[in-house]
């Protein structure tokens, strides 16, 4: 599956709009099962803690016309 071939994010990634993240850990969801990760804005300690599916944290997304990864490992 993806977490096979991918793995849970670890670290510090850039979202493809710029917001740096650091990922929390990784989170099954209850309502479908699905795996993703939890995660936090960077350096902003009121930022919300959010989750997101590991499936859609590997999309791509269009940006100014050209198809980018949604979020980049940055360390």
């Amino acid at each position: 599956g993806l977490t096979q071939e991918l793995g849970y994010p670890e670290g510090v990634w850039q979202h493809y709009k710029g917001t740096h993240y650091e990922m929390i850990g990784p989170i099954t969801s209850t309502d479908h099962h699905s795996l993703g990760v939890m995660y936090k804005e960077k350096d902003n300690p009121e930022s919300k803690t959010y989750c997101i599916t590991l499936t859609n944290f590997y999309t791509m997304k269009e940006l100014n016309g050209e198809l980018v990864n949604r979020y980049t490992k940055i360390s």
